[in-house]
């Protein structure tokens, strides 16, 4: 009789190896890649994830990040080949990483229902529209349980990527308005040997030996829509060229 338990025993060890013929990687609570026949499970409504104790593992298994346009690939891998060793599946998502609130998620590209073979093959999930990932300490994490077409399966963790740090960002700093930048000198004085109205004649000469007109309306010259900060540095109170801005001048030109 104890031989008979004991061959008994061996008979379904033996059967429950044989059983597991697919997985999806990377796998809740399977710290090896890639993973093997021995970490299959049986996903079911009690238990989606298998065996796996969903609480200790989500924040320290190995996650699949998702895309911009809300899916993210995944590993298929059949031990057996037909429809045992199916890669075809089906996938529900918890939103909350709890394993409690799973609904139906979407596969874009599929595994074979019947391969010819083993090995791998990619499958292209997505999350419901609008779904936005609570589970985990940071937050940001969901649960994607798999079943395959011959019942095999488990869970993985999907890490949905702040939205903040994915957004682009410009470091170029807006005019006022939105306007475009300010022409440094007005075109309608260019090439011109004439004064502006109120102006000393070309030629004319300060100080600093800078051929300039004494009197111009800086509004006119530096733009009326310039930043206030550059019309301080050429613009004295009587709206003149102050000393400070033709000193600026003949730095730079020599």
């Amino acid at each position: 009789m104890f031989s008979g338990s004991i061959a008994s025993l061996l008979i379904l060890s033996l059967a429950l190896h044989a059983s597991g013929h697919a997985l999806i990687a990377p796998m809740l609570g399977v710290a090896r890649n890639p993973p093997i026949r021995d970490d299959v499970q049986r996903p079911s409504n009690e238990k989606p994830c298998g065996e796996i104790d969903i609480a200790r593992t989500i924040d320290t298994s190995r996650a699949v990040e998702l895309g911009g346009d809300g899916t993210f690939n995944v590993t298929v891998t059949s031990f057996n080949a037909g429809r045992d060793g199916s890669r075809q599946v089906t996938l529900k998502i918890d939103p909350t990483g709890t394993g409690r609130n799973f609904v139906a998620g979407t596969i874009k590209k599929n595994g074979d229902l019947d391969p010819a073979s083993t090995g791998d093959q990619q499958v292209i999930a997505a999350l419901p529209a609008n779904t936005t990932c609570t589970g985990g300490q940071s937050r940001d994490l969901c649960l994607a349980s798999f079943t395959t077409a011959s019942g095999f399966g488990n869970c993985v963790v999907v890490k949905q990527l702040n939205a903040a740090a994915t957004s682009s960002s410009s470091s170029s700093v807006p005019l006022p308005n939105d306007e475009p930048p300010p022409s440094c000198m007005d075109p309608e004085y260019e090439g011109s040997d004439e004064a502006p109205e109120g102006g000393t004649p070309a030629g004319a000469s300060d100080i600093t030996g800078i051929t300039t007109y004494q009197s111009v309306d800086m509004s006119r010259v530096v733009g009326s829509r310039a930043p206030r900060a550059l019309r301080e540095i050429f613009q004295s109170s009587d709206g003149h060229l102050n000393t400070s801005g033709l000193g600026l001048i003949a730095w730079m030109w020599q």
